[in-house]
């Protein structure tokens, strides 16, 4: 005769199988519904992607003072800006990881985490003028970046419907570069010279903190998904076989390659403004003002393009016309230092972050797009890496290319800008050629053909 104890311990057993039972076979949700919050998450995300890029370019428009005051180089001083987006490549798989099983917020939390570690390690070796120290600040820095700038795409999967989706992504996305001229604009204010320097990254580790405060209120997910049976709110199959079907098809390299190049050239391009531009007399507020036109002009054209792309689905349409724009920017600037024309460099400047900041949230929600239903945080995780660790590869071998004190002008960078010229045509007929040659099916917008086809059984 079974005990009362094992009698009991049946009956509970019962009562959670049927439980599991009856949860399996709930209905998916029969309603959809857009919050208000949503937007409390995107403007976590943008905060913390100008504080990133703030802190990772801080030191590039006073290289001089930054060299003056740690007793090194200028070339020296290049590494911290190299150390960032070198951490970004193999922290960007982690990254990738923790937005699939952990969600927006997760990785949200955990570049908090790390981007704290790394500011205020970054300020102990700036006032014991430890090289050293703040190297390995800026490297927890790009620790904490993949968690943050991986993050817009899966969230605006998550919170946006198919009309707001591009919009979202390129608010938090654009915000990274945003910092960046933010960097170029108030450090050279803030630092006017090398005593200046150790309060100038104390300010920014306070706007970081600040920014990092308002991660523990924001909500992890809706309750009720943005559109009906979107594929971000079913399971999905592994993030390994998702890599394999990216791998395997030739419109992720059409793509992966040239976002890495223009990524790249735009990372290295703003580490060294400063040092292009004074060989031939600029200063570091005009070089300044020229990497905040890069930003500005930028983020005025993607406020103008993105919702139009948004509405009238134009992604590829607005690839092919950015990317020759940008090839053409990159190498008409090897002649705009030699005119000594600041009003040349100006331009060129707003037509490089124009068609820069147009491009990359394009790129980023298209490949999402076309790739549907592979998980929305993986393809542009490898786009942003390929970019990262061109940008750092880029910086060294730009340095490298640096000419001696015997050109004329001395330490001018001349080759290192016909570089760029250069690998921006040989790369811009690949997107151009995306749909082409009898693909066209390879580059139709899946996750938006898949809402439209769902709404339209719903409505007959």
């Amino acid at each position: 005769m079974p005990k009362p104890q094992d009698v009991e311990e049946s009956e509970s057993a019962t009562l959670v199988a049927d439980f599991a039972v009856e949860m399996i076979s709930l209905p998916l949700p029969s309603e959809s519904k857009l919050y208000r919050r949503r937007f409390v998450g995107l403007a976590q995300i943008v905060l913390l992607n100008v504080v990133v890029s703030w802190n990772w370019i801080c030191f590039a428009p006073v290289s001089n003072y930054a060299a003056e005051f740690l007793g090194t180089s200028e070339s020296d001083i290049n590494w911290f800006s190299i150390a960032v987006l070198f951490a970004f490549v193999p922290t960007s798989i982690l990254a990738t990881i923790a937005l699939a099983r952990l969600g927006s917020k997760g990785s949200i939390l955990v570049c908090c985490g790390l981007l704290l570690i790394g500011s205020w390690v970054k300020y102990a070796g700036m006032t014991t003028r430890s090289f050293t120290v703040v190297l390995i600040g800026q490297i927890f820095i790009g620790f904490s970046q993949p968690f943050i700038l991986n993050a817009p795409t899966s969230f605006s999967a998550l919170w946006f419907d198919s009309k707001s989706r591009t919009t979202a992504t390129a608010i938090g996305t654009l915000a990274n570069p945003l910092g960046a001229a933010l960097g170029q604009v108030i450090t050279p204010l803030w630092a006017t010279g090398p005593d200046q320097l150790s309060d100038t990254v104390l300010y920014i580790n306070i706007v970081a903190t600040a920014s990092c405060l308002p991660a523990l209120f924001i909500p992890s997910r809706p309750v009720l998904p943005p559109e009906l049976q979107t594929f971000d709110n079913q399971p999905t199959q592994s993030l390994w076989d998702d890599f394999v079907v990216l791998v395997t098809t030739l419109e992720f390299y059409l793509i992966l390659v040239p976002f890495s190049c223009f990524v790249g050239f735009f990372n290295s391009f703003s580490t060294l403004l400063n040092q292009i531009l004074s060989p031939y007399g600029f200063t570091e507020l005009q070089s300044g003002i020229a990497g905040a036109l890069l930003i500005g002009v930028g983020l005025i054209t993607a406020a103008i393009s993105t919702p139009l792309v948004d509405r009238y689905r134009f992604h590829l349409g607005c690839i092919r016309i950015c990317i020759p724009i940008l090839a053409a920017a990159y190498l008409s600037f090897y002649w705009a230092p030699p005119s000594e024309s600041i009003e040349l460099i100006y331009i060129i400047c707003g037509i490089v972050g124009g068609a820069s900041f147009a491009l990359v949230p394009l790129i980023l929600e298209f490949i999402v797009e076309i790739f549907h239903p592979v998980h929305p945080s993986l393809a542009p995780s490898i786009c942003w890496s390929g970019g990262q660790l061109m940008g750092g590869t880029l910086t060294i071998v730009m340095n490298v290319l640096k000419e001696d004190r015997d050109a004329n002008p001395p330490n001018r960078m001349q080759n290192s800008l016909l570089l760029l010229g250069i690998l921006g045509f040989t790369v811009a007929p690949l997107p151009l050629s995306l749909g082409l040659f009898g693909r066209n099916h390879k580059v139709k917008m899946r996750r938006t053909e898949q809402h439209h086809e769902h709404n339209s059984i719903d409505m007959g």
